[in-house]
């Protein structure tokens, strides 16, 4: 038997291994069993790490692993670049501020950058949108984005869509994000290559892997605002299994009309979300 066909042997006897315990099972380094683990995963199965005695089994029901988009490639210590709700094609775009923002994160020596969603404003997502956009249709504002949104050579943004790039799904079926990093050939003849440095996540969700078996879920929340702006986050949390529960939130950026203050988007850890 091979080390992983060993490993994944140990693991459906279903029982819970300590980290040194499949080390010594597959006769591996460290590096060695974090791979085999990442593969196995990446084959389909739930490989899952408890985090309160930090052991790892087989689940039999679906977990954030289940669909993670593995970055345990990050270094395991370092920056990210987090942004947020960029709104491209619209008229209160700020590309100076966002082009400044890569500027800081070259200079921070910064390679990975997450965005959370709406990257584009779409259109037709509110009464009288229309008449605040600079361009309308999946396309247009793909090519839009394509054209405009900031490139800084060996860095990367991982993204995920929100309410805004999904109007053009709602609407024709077309998902603009994936036209972005895609590419497409336009109604007018011309075709338009994608974005490389920019990875598509999916709509509005996405549970990342970091390495240590950190999990991370960047998410674009929909719907008005309540009481309070933790209140939704808190409420996702509260119903998630605690031993799977994903390690922290990258939450998307909001402009507070009370005060008229930007926050930027952040990670926060998901257990501190439950604390009064």
């Amino acid at each position: 038997m091979t080390s992983q066909e060993k490993v994944l042997s140990a693991l459906k006897k279903d029982r819970r291994y300590k980290f040194r315990e499949l080390k010594s099972i597959a006769r591996t380094t460290n590096d060695g069993l974090a791979a085999i683990i990442g593969n196995l995963r990446a084959q389909g199965h739930q490989i899952v790490l408890n985090r309160f005695d930090r052991t790892y089994y087989l689940s039999k029901i679906p977990t954030p692993y289940s669909n993670y988009f593995d970055m345990s490639w990050l270094p395991l210590s370092g920056k990210l670049g987090i942004v947020s709700d960029t709104h491209l094609c619209s008229v209160a775009e700020r590309l100076d501020l966002l082009n400044q923002a890569y500027d800081d994160f070259v200079a921070q020596g910064i390679k990975t950058v997450i965005h959370a969603g709406d990257i584009c404003d779409g259109w037709n997502v509110y009464r009288g949108h229309d008449q605040f956009i600079k361009t309308a249709g999946g396309m247009n504002q793909a090519r839009y984005c394509i054209e405009n949104y900031p490139s800084r050579k060996g860095l990367r943004t991982f993204f995920i869509s929100g309410n805004h790039d999904n109007k053009s799904f709602e609407h024709d079926g077309i998902d603009l994000c994936s036209l972005i990093v895609n590419g497409f050939d336009h109604h007018d003849g011309t075709h338009v290559d994608g974005r490389k440095d920019l990875v598509y996540l999916g709509q509005y969700s996405r549970t990342l892997m970091f390495p240590d078996d950190v999990t991370v879920q960047v998410l674009h929340p929909r719907g008005n605002n309540a009481y309070a702006r933790s209140y939704a986050q808190q409420k996702r949390a509260r119903e998630m299994k605690s031993e799977t529960r994903h390690h922290a939130d990258a939450r998307f950026a909001k402009f507070s009309r009370r005060d008229g203050v930007f926050r930027p988007p952040r990670l926060l850890p998901a257990d501190r979300l439950l604390r009064p």
